[in-house]
């Protein structure tokens, strides 16, 4: 199943999927999808994102807001889940994960974000609001567990 929809001026989408059972819905402007497996979810809703999960039972759900917002998700391996909200301007977003069973849930509002999260049932919250927020991030090895809140001074 594969569903795309766009408006504006220049808008792109392009999905690719290899495999069964695969779902990827883009909504908005110059999303991509990229799956490589068995029963991967993966769904953007605007601005420039890119997901590419190689693997089996991986969910992506990138949602971004605001005029300069990108995002780029990449998941290898199997049931990993990564959810990310990105609202105001000059977002960017990194998120890396390799393993099984990681979990990444989170809400960007800051510049220059990164994650990354390399081994078997690691989890990371990350909430970020404000202006010039800046997170570099990595968990390695199994059973890790991180929540990190930045929010701009008032």
């Amino acid at each position: 199943y594969s569903s795309a929809s766009s408006s504006g001026q220049d808008a792109e989408i392009s999905i690719t999927q290899v495999g069964d059972d695969n779902d990827a819905t883009v909504l908005g402007a110059r999303g991509a999808i990229l799956q490589d497996g068995n029963e991967n979810d993966a769904q953007i809703s605007y601005s420039t994102s890119t997901i590419t999960q190689t693997g089996d039972g991986n969910l992506a759900i990138l949602t971004s807001t605001g005029w300069a917002s990108g995002a780029t998700l990449t998941q290898t391996g199997q049931d990993n889940v990564s959810r990310l909200l990105q609202d105001g301007s000059y977002n960017s977003a990194t998120i890396i994960q390799n393993g099984a069973g990681n979990l990444l849930a989170g809400v960007d509002a800051g510049l220059d974000s990164f994650a990354q999260q390399q081994g078997d049932n690691n989890s990371l919250v990350l909430t970020q609001t404000g202006v010039g927020n800046v997170l570099y991030f990595g968990q390695f090895g199994s059973g890790n567990s991180a929540v990190i809140t930045q929010t701009a001074p008032d």
